[in-house]
């Protein structure tokens, strides 16, 4: 039995939790897996994970030493050009470490550099300028969370081509990866400002679909972020019916349809939306038994799109055949890593529907999952953060406060560890209260777990 004041911090703690502010994934990179045993000339994966972890310096000596550069000196260019090429080194997930780009622009853009449009790297030229490196820099930033610090550079690379009638390929993506930073920012105003100032550009000649695509999709979520549900219906609607010109006529409508079907549950049209999404899986191949990492499965989104939708309406039982069927076909393929991302989310929304139907396999899932992460990413990680804090919340909502204070006390460490925060120079004041807000909620469910199983 919960004492009457330890239930009331229990439900403050999952309320807290649950809000936007505290439980956002925060930026500063990822802490990836760790790094192989040190060697005289560690490999470009060594110190790409020196990177990740925060080990800035010692990864530094080891450019440059590799390049014959003394340790006191500024980078010369055959140590940017290898910085760069470790920026493409796989870890096992989306974004390379910021620090790498926030190096190579400051070196970039100190005095007496020379930019010519490349560098001549270890495999050859690397034609690149410092604007390129400035977009990754910025692209990188966003990616992680720090649209605040992105935005300046957005906004440099993008004021150029917005004097424009109509904004040229060149100007595209600095101009679109600026609305995305507003959006981040809660400003979706100035955000819908641009997305249509590209529009306009698409509308006066031919538009590439690698172009078109996202900005209907961004247009889509601005609407409905403006509160403009049914406007976003209707554009959304009237995109579902248009024809499509190339060879790929049912995943781009699939594609469509989900942007529809998006739209109608924002405007709180459920049965519209179902419909539309079964009208999208209709189009699609049969479920898959086994997803190829960095493949596009129009039809395996729009499974998952319903699967959200049963959940949100109350009929979680409905969405369990498929959480099941796409983390198992997730698993099936051999090119996913066990300890990935994509198993780790799949693992999550079907742990996460399993505790909507009370199911206690919820558990088992959630503890093996996170076991398995904090094995190989350590326990103050984003990748185990992913696992503890809704296992932590998941066992205090069954009443199992004792269950819950280790993955608790766990999101807590991490929650207010320095590598989440990054570099302290470079991280804005909302990055700061944000992160701040997440360490209480961490804190507060600690203190309600512990308050319950006494």
């Amino acid at each position: 039995m919960i004492r009457p004041v330890a239930r009331r911090l229990v439900t403050l703690a999952l309320l807290a939790a649950a809000t936007p502010a505290a439980s956002a994934q925060i930026g500063g990179g990822s802490i990836g897996r760790p790094p192989p045993a040190d060697s005289t000339q560690p490999s470009d994966f060594q110190i790409a994970t020196w990177f990740d972890r925060g080990d800035t310096d010692r990864a530094l000596r080891a450019i440059k030493q590799a390049t014959g550069q003394p340790a006191d000196a500024p980078l010369a260019p055959a140590a940017i050009a290898m910085l760069l090429e470790i920026a493409s080194v796989d870890l096992g997930h989306d974004c390379p470490p910021i620090a790498i780009y926030r190096l190579a622009y400051d070196a970039m853009t100190r005095p007496g550099y020379k930019d010519v449009g490349g560098l001549l790297g270890r495999r050859g030229l690397i034609a690149i300028s410092v604007s390129t490196v400035r977009l990754m820099l910025a692209t990188a930033l966003l990616d992680e969370g720090y649209a605040a610090e992105a935005e300046p550079h957005l906004r440099a690379l993008a004021d150029p081509h917005m004097q424009d009638e109509a904004i040229s390929t060149l100007g595209w993506t600095p101009v679109f990866q600026l609305g995305l930073a507003l959006e981040a920012l809660a400003r979706p105003e100035e955000a819908e400002l641009l997305y249509r100032r590209l529009l306009a550009g698409c509308a006066a000649g031919p538009c590439d679909r690698m172009f078109a695509d996202p900005l209907d999709r961004a247009l889509v979520r601005v609407l409905i972020a403006r509160g403009r549900a049914q406007a976003a219906v209707d554009y959304a609607a009237q995109l579902a019916e248009r024809p499509i010109a190339d060879d790929l006529n049912d995943f781009r409508l699939i594609d469509r349809l989900l942007l529809l079907a998006r739209a109608l549950v924002a405007a709180g049209d459920s049965a519209r939306a179902e419909a539309t999404l079964r009208r999208a899986i209709a189009l699609a191949p049969a479920p898959l038994t086994r997803i190829e990492p960095d493949w596009a499965y129009p039809g395996e989104n729009a499974r998952r799109q319903l699967a959200d939708l049963f959940e949100t309406t109350g009929r979680a039982e409905a969405a369990e055949p498929i959480r099941r069927q796409q983390r198992d076909a997730i698993a099936a393929s051999p090119r996913t890593p066990v300890d990935g991302s994509a198993p780790r989310t799949a693992t999550l929304a079907l742990a996460h529907n399993l505790v909507l139907q009370r199911k206690n396999e919820a558990f088992a899932l959630y503890g093996t999952l996170w076991s398995r992460t904090v094995a190989s990413y350590g326990p103050a990680t984003p990748q185990s953060l992913d696992v503890a804090e809704p296992f932590a919340r998941a066992l205090l909502r069954a009443g199992r406060a004792g269950d819950a204070l280790p993955p608790a006390r766990a999101a807590l460490a991490a929650r207010t560890s320095g590598r989440f925060l990054g570099d302290a120079a470079n991280v804005t004041q909302s990055d700061r209260d944000r992160a701040r807000k997440r360490a209480e909620a961490a804190r507060l469910m600690v203190e309600a777990a512990w308050q319950a199983s006494r």
